[in-house]
């Protein structure tokens, strides 16, 4: 592809379309300073569309040992992008975070780094969720005064998608930071 061709069609022309609608669909984004979290996980390889699979494992796992917590917090950590890579070798972990030692095989231990997030909050269809993304990434961010730091994207699941309807799912997307100095 030539220079010209991809500085209008390639994989960064997504960010554009989210600048130019940032202002029409702006989301709720807050910048928090998070403790570190301890988490149980089982992996998930291929769509993020499918992590509820691993989730449903993790539950049964955690279950199985009785050491799912009474109200467990639900999290997917994402890490890598979906607009740059093949569905198929996309690479996720579900996770709750737990108290006690009770990971080992097939669980994987997952610390949440503490610091600084940009947090934000959406409510929708998880199908619906990569515009957030894009305007999070292509219109908050560069404007910010941040820089996205080296630890994965993670989003925390508020409600049951079992007990809420589509339109009304809540997930907050935690994007790792580090100040601009």
């Amino acid at each position: 592809m030539s220079p010209s061709v991809y500085r209008e069609k390639g994989s960064h022309a997504v960010f554009r379309v989210a600048n130019s609608t940032g202002d029409k669909r702006a989301f709720s984004v807050s910048v928090e300073d998070l403790p570190p979290l301890r988490c149980a996980g089982i992996d998930h390889k291929g769509s993020y569309m499918e992590i509820d699979h691993a989730m449903g494992r993790l539950f049964t796992e955690l279950a199985a040992r009785q050491a799912l917590p009474t109200e467990p917090a639900m999290i997917g950590v994402f890490f890598d992008d979906p607009d740059l890579g093949a569905e198929e070798d996309l690479r996720s972990r579900a996770c709750i975070p737990v108290a006690s030692s009770v990971i080992d095989m097939p669980l994987v231990e997952t610390m949440l780094r503490g610091g600084l997030y940009a947090k934000l909050s959406y409510t929708g269809p998880y199908a619906d969720m990569r515009g957030a993304y894009r305007w999070l990434l292509g219109a908050w961010l560069p404007a910010s005064g941040y820089e996205p730091d080296e630890a994965p994207i993670y989003e925390a699941y508020l409600n049951d998608p079992r007990e809420v309807p589509q339109a009304e799912l809540r997930t907050d997307i935690h994007l790792p930071l580090k100040a601009v100095t």
